[in-house]
């Protein structure tokens, strides 16, 4: 069945006396996508001619495994233009041998009085790779915030069996805030002191954060 390997190879020649017996080893390596549940290894018997004289089946219980693994695909994002959706993903593995029902929630714990837990659903298959992506546009009290944190679980089946969380990390690198020097209005009639310097930083491999600093009246 599929799921198993035969490393002892698929033909296998026998050369009996008659009345007599002989036992030959046949090695079978089961790998990681056998289903779980029984399995039929079928073992056939083929005389000079390839015909087939005889069929024998051996069934095989595979143990059930429902490993998961939850991961995130980067734990520090970045917010550069407040305007732009925030994107997060959850990568869950699924390194078992059963195709599995899966939850993730993201909850933001900084957005008050509103609502903060975003679920989703779906399914991984056996020893492959789901990607949950959960995008959403920052409300302004997020942004007025220089970082928050964004809380990741997985669960599985439909009675939610917890297996996994990790949080996310937003950093706020852009700027939402108008400067106006009320104290100095007073002044406006004599000089203006207004100036405005730009700076300029790497962070991390591919991200850039430009900050422009005004001061003076406006």
């Amino acid at each position: 069945p599929e799921g198993f390997k035969n490393i002892s190879g698929s033909m296998i020649d026998v050369e009996i006396l008659s009345g007599d017996r002989f036992f030959t080893p046949v090695k079978i390596l089961q790998q990681g996508i056998a289903l779980a549940g029984e399995s039929d290894i079928e073992f056939r018997l083929l005389d000079q001619n390839k015909t087939v004289v005889l069929t024998k089946k051996l069934e095989h219980k595979v143990a059930e495994n429902n490993n998961l693994r939850l991961a995130s695909e980067a734990p520090i994002v970045y917010i550069n233009n407040p305007n732009d959706s925030l994107v997060l993903r959850a990568v869950v593995s699924n390194l078992g041998n059963k195709r599995q029902e899966v939850t993730v929630v993201f909850n933001i714990p900084g957005l008050v009085g509103e609502n903060n837990f975003f679920e989703q659903k779906g399914f991984v298959e056996i020893q492959k790779d789901t990607v949950f992506t959960f995008s959403f546009i920052p409300p302004p009290s997020l942004l007025q915030q220089t970082q928050f944190t964004v809380n990741v679980s997985a669960m599985r089946g439909v009675g939610k069996e917890l297996f996994g969380n990790f949080s996310v990390n937003v950093q706020n690198v852009s700027s939402t805030q108008r400067y106006n020097n009320i104290q100095s209005n007073t002044l406006n009639y004599y000089y203006q002191k207004n100036s405005l310097s730009a700076s300029y930083r790497k962070i991390g491999k591919n991200t850039d954060a430009y900050q422009l600093i005004g001061s003076g009246d406006i």
